[in-house]
């Protein structure tokens, strides 16, 4: 399994999901600054985004077996090399697009093998029927109360400093969210 932009919030939580269930997954971030973010999780590797090299390091990785299952929060040409990596049969699950592109259309002819999913969260949480969103709902609230899907908050703003609160967001190196209260 490799998770990338693993330094979000969401990839450290699919990070930990893994890790509950006795996963060690590769996770894959951007920026070298990111590695501090993941120094409590149970990783087999973490890797700065080599760009074309990452198959080849997929590959060096699992022993040549390549992965069962990628999560994706970054579409285009990352999220194609990230697919590159998978074994025949593998799970390419495309739920973001942190690079602001799709992911090239090629990658059904490139890799036919392969399993390509996506998840939009806004578009399941108004198709589910009710009772199963409350569900789910419940159990992502249990996940938060014991730490598993919980993410730090660096700052609380009132709404009346919205300005500031943006200006917060927008500094790097933030190590949580920012929240706006009303």
């Amino acid at each position: 399994m490799a998770v990338n932009a693993a330094g979000s919030a969401i990839g450290r939580i699919l990070i930990r999901l893994a890790n509950r269930v006795g996963i060690r997954p590769i996770a894959i971030v951007r920026n070298p600054r990111s590695i501090q973010l993941l120094s409590d999780l149970n990783l087999r590797v973490t890797l700065v985004e080599p760009g074309d090299g990452l198959s080849a390091l997929i590959a060096e990785v699992t022993s040549g077996a390549g992965l069962d299952i990628v999560f994706d929060a970054v579409g285009g040409e990352e999220g194609a090399r990230l697919a590159s990596g998978l074994r025949v049969n593998g799970v390419h699950l495309h739920y973001g697009l942190l690079s602001g592109t799709p992911l090239p259309v090629s990658l059904t002819t490139t890799r036919p093998d392969i399993d390509l999913r996506f998840f939009r969260l806004r578009d399941w949480v108004h198709f589910v029927e009710r009772g199963e969103l409350a569900r789910e709902m419940s159990a992502v609230s249990n996940l938060i109360q014991c730490g598993v899907a919980a993410t730090p908050v660096e700052a609380c703003y009132p709404l009346a400093k919205i300005g500031q609160a943006l200006a917060h967001n927008a500094r790097e190196g933030r190590q949580g969210k920012i929240l706006v209260t009303c």
